[in-house]
């Protein structure tokens, strides 16, 4: 399924392929891949107004609701101190 990716720090917009059954993690993964961003970042996704997290990266697309054409964001934190 396609996706519409907005990175909130580059205002860059992408569209991505992934499976519906893919995790969390890794969507992430292919999204840092794909916009090339650091990957000293913490990296959350905002879907539906929520920010999804760490403690989610194992659910599936699927579980989420997320479907073919949603747009989701990409907002990345520094890690460490």
């Amino acid at each position: 399924m396609r996706l519409r990716v907005a990175d909130v720090l580059s205002n860059k917009v992408i569209s991505i392929e992934v499976d519906p059954n893919v995790t969390v993690r890794e969507l992430v993964e292919a999204i840092i891949d794909a916009l090339k961003l650091p990957r000293n970042y913490l990296y959350s996704i905002i879907y539906a107004s929520k920010e999804i997290g760490p403690d989610k990266y194992n659910m599936t697309l699927r579980e989420l609701g997320i479907r073919e054409d949603d747009e989701i964001q990409i907002v990345g934190r520094p890690q460490g101190g």
